[in-house]
């Protein structure tokens, strides 16, 4: 029998799928200035939070991203 806490974390495993999260959207060179045109809030919830990405605008990349990369952060 599970745990109420064991519960909650299975739910939690399964909710990902249904969140969002920011994954590349467009190739990124190392050098070039992330936009909302290359990052962009989808799901499933396997990348890096919404919340961040008005952080990230503006900053140069410092590493090559493809199309479809999960996108943590720099």
């Amino acid at each position: 029998m599970n745990s109420p806490r064991q519960a909650s974390e299975n739910s939690q495993i399964k909710g990902r799928a249904f969140s969002r999260s920011l994954y590349v959207v467009k190739d990124i060179k190392k050098g070039e200035v992330i936009t909302e045109d290359n990052v962009r809030s989808i799901r499933p919830g396997y990348g890096g939070h919404p919340k961040f990405l008005k952080g990230w605008i503006g900053k140069r990349s410092t590493r090559i991203y493809k199309k479809g990369d999960r996108f943590l952060g720099e």
